[in-house]
Formats: C-alpha cells, sequence, structure tokens
C-alpha cells in the first residue's frame, strides 16, 4: 500500500507543549493515532513558542500541531487566539489531544471556533474594563507643595490659597492633609 506524499505530510506533527507535563500524554496519544512527531516546542522552555513551531513545521512538512487543550497555547484566552490564528494563516491543522477533535483554519469547524474565541476575547475585554475601579468626578488638579507651603507659611487662608493657586478649597485641604500625614 503506498501513500502519497500529501497523506505522508500528513501524519507529521510538532508537539506544543504547555509548562504543565503533557508532553509524554501528547506522544502517547500521537502514536496511538497514527502521527508521527518530529518536533516539540514547550511554552514554558522556549520565549517564542508560536514562531518555534512554525519553523518545525517548516522544516519537517509538519501541517499538524498537536495540543493537551487551548489552554496550553497561552497563559490567557487572547494571546491562545493569537497563536491559533497564526497557526490556522500558515495552513497548519491543531489536534486538541484531550477531545480527540482536530481543527482547520479552512474547515466550517475550524471557523467557528476562531469566530467563538474571537467573541469570548471580546467579552472578556469588555468585563476587565468594566471591573477596573472608577473614581467619582473629575482626577484631582495637581499643585506645587512647595507653592502650597509658602502661602500657608505667609498665613493665607484655604480661601484665599485656593484662589491664588486656582483649585478648590477642597483640593487646598487635601493637600494640607497629606503633607500633615507625611510629617507624623
Amino acid at each position: 500500500m503506498s501513500h502519497t506524499v500529501e497523506e505522508l505530510r500528513a501524519t507529521l506533527a510538532v508537539i506544543y507543549a504547555g509548562g504543565d507535563g503533557s508532553e509524554p500524554e501528547i506522544r502517547a496519544w500521537a502514536e496511538d493515532h497514527g502521527y508521527v512527531v518530529v518536533g516539540t516546542v514547550s511554552s514554558s522552555e522556549d520565549r517564542d513558542p508560536p514562531s518555534h513551531v512554525l519553523e518545525l513545521c517548516g522544516w519537517n512538512g509538519a501541517r499538524t500541531v498537536l495540543v493537551h487543550d487551548l489552554s496550553a497555547l497561552g497563559s490567557d484566552l487572547q494571546s491562545a487566539y493569537d497563536v491559533l490564528r497564526k497557526l490556522y494563516e500558515a495552513g497548519i491543522s491543531v489536534v486538541f489531544v484531550d477531545r480527540g477533535l482536530r481543527v482547520d483554519g479552512r474547515t466550517a469547524l475550524g471557523k467557528l471556533l476562531m469566530e467563538m474565541l474571537s467573541m469570548a476575547t471580546e467579552l472578556a475585554a469588555s468585563r476587565a474594563q468594566r471591573e477596573q475601579p472608577r473614581r467619582a468626578g473629575r482626577p484631582p488638579r495637581p499643585i506645587s507643595e512647595s507653592d502650597l507651603i509658602e502661602l500657608r507659611g505667609r498665613g493665607m487662608s484655604v480661601r484665599a490659597i485656593a484662589k491664588a493657586l486656582d483649585v478648590s478649597k477642597s483640593t487646598v485641604w487635601r493637600k494640607l492633609r497629606e503633607l500633615e500625614s507625611r510629617k507624623d
């Protein structure tokens, strides 16, 4: 039984291992499913794992990357999405070993996965933005401590200092309290 070059290339794979020690499990899965592993990249040991994976695939003609799960591709959803997009753009299929799922950027399933990940990253980003604490009102205006000390040393009132520095009385009081608390 003879195989075409494309059929043989389809069995060549690069392992993209996270820092979770999943490489032996992925190797065993690859062997059980007829893949020939031609290289391994560890996201915990490599400075630029996606580029290294693409290099290995290019050198060996591999068209498949084996990962344990989506979290192995990046430390957060956005970085995993970016890695998956790079692999798809290079025409490389990704097999999620934990699910036995082969996904390719040219198939309907691959396109659906990318769309869903895109939506999930947008949702996560908007949620993170909403959860940032917000201050009420305007940000405080900076005033020169030396000017404040000099004017207060002349015996000026808080109202007069506020007018001279073009700030509110509450800004002057706040800054005076800050200066007092530093002395203690």
